[in-house]
């Protein structure tokens, strides 16, 4: 099976599952053994490292979206790294309420895992929903208990395919008690 790679120092680079392009390129993945594999050789030297980080960095704080950016004698230009991390609510609900969230695509293959995070005055449920026919059915993959006053986050490991018909969203359901402050967020993430 081909590993899709990007070019690390582009900003805009595609994933690709061959090249011929010399230069450091990045890939996420959760494989026991990953080669690099010379298919055509013509003179010269093929130099290959690999280097595994067992904690990829995170999606928050380590964008380069926006204007531009120098890193060493790389210029980064362009947008990089949007769409990842959503605001999907801050609107308190009332007793008993559920919010929706919009349904998402994974449109890159470089996340591995979608996350929600939710904060809430009261007691309430918070839940990851997948469809995998373009939003039409959701059904809840993951849910954790919220307590008042306290934070609760989870992650799924991206399934199906990397298309639009895979999508992902958060729910929440509110408890008997109406909120006063609600924080609902969520994002795709390579770690």
């Amino acid at each position: 099976m081909s590993l899709p790679v990007v070019q690390a120092s582009s900003a805009t680079a595609s994933a690709v599952t061959t090249s011929t392009a010399t230069g450091m390129f990045a890939f996420t993945s959760n494989a026991a053994q990953v080669r690099a594999r010379v298919s055509t050789y013509g003179s010269g030297t093929v130099a290959v490292m690999l280097v595994l980080k067992r904690r990829p960095l995170n999606t928050s704080g380590t964008s380069l979206a926006g204007g531009s950016a120098t890193i060493g004698s790389v210029t980064v230009s362009g947008t990089v790294n949007t769409g990842l991390g959503f605001t999907d609510s801050t609107t308190a609900l009332a007793a008993s309420a559920t919010f929706t969230g919009s349904g998402r695509a994974n449109g890159s293959n470089h996340h591995a895992h979608f996350i929600a995070t939710a904060y809430a005055d009261v007691a309430g449920t918070l839940f990851i929903d997948q469809s995998l026919d373009s939003g039409g059915t959701y059904h809840p993959i993951a849910s954790a208990a919220v307590t008042p006053g306290g934070a609760q986050q989870l992650v799924v490991s991206i399934t199906g395919n990397y298309t639009s018909a895979t999508q992902y969203r958060v729910r929440y359901l509110n408890g008997a008690a109406a909120q006063a402050v609600f924080r609902l967020s969520s994002a795709f993430s390579a770690r």
